[in-house]
């Protein structure tokens, strides 16, 4: 297990530097994607390198995907997907393992999250800058940040499910930038796309589990419902290991789930 999980330490930061390098290379070509997840949670760790990603993503005008394959395969990356129609596109080095993945849209049109999208119409317009080992990268605004943290949560949960890991970045995300996120905007996103609920239980695991005190991080208290039984739900976010997919049965059933759920 030693062996592993420094192996798995020494690969992330190669995974690391091999972004930002990448990074700094579209912002020569006049490029400024959007950095979602991976890089920008790890930032929020006490050791960064711990909080391993399988692969870093980026949200782009769907416009400029062509710019970004030309620059991509001329950089030695592979493409994945077929076809410029995706709203994901998966691209990798192979002799690193590096994986990226560019997106025209937060939510796929055909998932069941495909109506949050209108929370985030203007993410190329209102961004926010943050350093990263020294450099500068374009990441989403705080409130709608942690808004697509809550609705990618529950992507997960409505398909294979979701391992702890998610619930540790969405705690640490609302610990560090608890004064500047809009709370109420926060509550009305997860109302009207029918998140409510589910947003209160992954409050009250947080705060069972990973001690995240409204209190504490300047969290009003008036937006929680008050301790929720999450005994069964924690079960299942442990069952599900870190991305969700612990065993070929939750594969499958998320299939069926997504099937159910695109077809209302």
């Amino acid at each position: 297990w030693r062996t592993h999980a420094i192996t798995q330490m020494v690969s992330q930061q190669n995974r690391t530097k091999q972004f930002l390098t990448l990074y700094q290379e579209l912002k020569r070509c006049q490029l400024n994607p959007i950095v979602i997840k991976g890089i920008v949670l790890r930032k929020l760790f006490p050791t960064p390198d711990f909080r391993t990603s399988q692969d870093e993503d980026l949200l782009i005008p769907k416009e400029d995907l062509e710019k970004y394959d030309l620059i991509l395969r001329r950089l030695g990356f592979k493409k994945e997907n077929s076809s410029f129609q995706d709203e994901e596109l998966s691209y990798s080095l192979e002799e690193t393992g590096f994986h990226l993945e560019l997106h025209t849209k937060l939510f796929k049109s055909r998932s069941v999250c495909a109506g949050m999208n209108s929370w985030f119409t203007q993410c190329f317009q209102e961004y926010k800058e943050i350093k990263i080992q020294g450099q500068k990268v374009r990441t989403l605004k705080d409130t709608e940040h942690l808004m697509y943290l809550i609705g990618h949560c529950f992507q997960h949960f409505a398909c294979c499910g979701f391992g702890v890991r998610q619930l540790a970045d969405l705690a640490l995300y609302a610990k560090a930038y608890a004064n500047a996120i809009d709370w109420g905007k926060v509550e009305s996103f997860t109302r009207e796309c029918g998140l409510y609920e589910f947003w209160q239980v992954l409050l009250s695991m947080q705060q069972q589990y990973l001690c995240m005190i409204p209190e504490k991080i300047g969290m009003p208290r008036q937006i929680w419902s008050g301790n929720l039984d999450t005994e069964i739900f924690m079960k299942d976010v442990l069952e599900g290991g870190v991305y969700g997919k612990s065993s070929l049965e939750r594969v499958y059933s998320g299939n069926l789930m997504q099937s159910a759920l695109s077809h209302q």
